[in-house]
C-alpha cells in the first residue's frame, strides 16, 4: 500500500494559482484586445467618412484619419 503524499495539498494549491494566474493574463490579454479593435473600429469609421463625403472632405481631414488608423493599427 503506498503512503499518500505529503506535498499534494501543497501540490494542490500551487496548480490552482498557477491556474488562476493564467486565467487572468488571458483576461487581460482579452480586454487589450478588446480596446484595440474598437480602436480600429472608430479609425475605420472615420476614413469611411471621409469616403462617403468624399466631396466635402478636406484632404487634411483625410490624412488625418489614414493617420489615426495607422496609428490604432500600429499600437492600439
Amino acid at each position: 500500500m503506498s503512503q499518500p503524499d505529503p506535498f499534494a495539498i501543497f501540490n494542490a494549491a500551487v496548480n490552482a494559482a498557477h491556474t488562476k494566474n493564467e486565467l487572468m493574463a488571458a483576461n487581460a490579454r482579452i480586454k487589450q484586445l478588446e480596446e484595440r479593435l474598437e480602436a480600429m473600429r472608430e479609425a475605420g469609421d472615420a476614413i469611411w467618412y471621409c469616403v462617403r463625403n468624399a466631396k466635402d472632405v478636406k484632404p487634411e481631414e483625410l490624412i488625418e484619419a489614414i493617420d489615426g488608423w495607422q496609428e490604432a493599427r500600429n499600437h492600439g
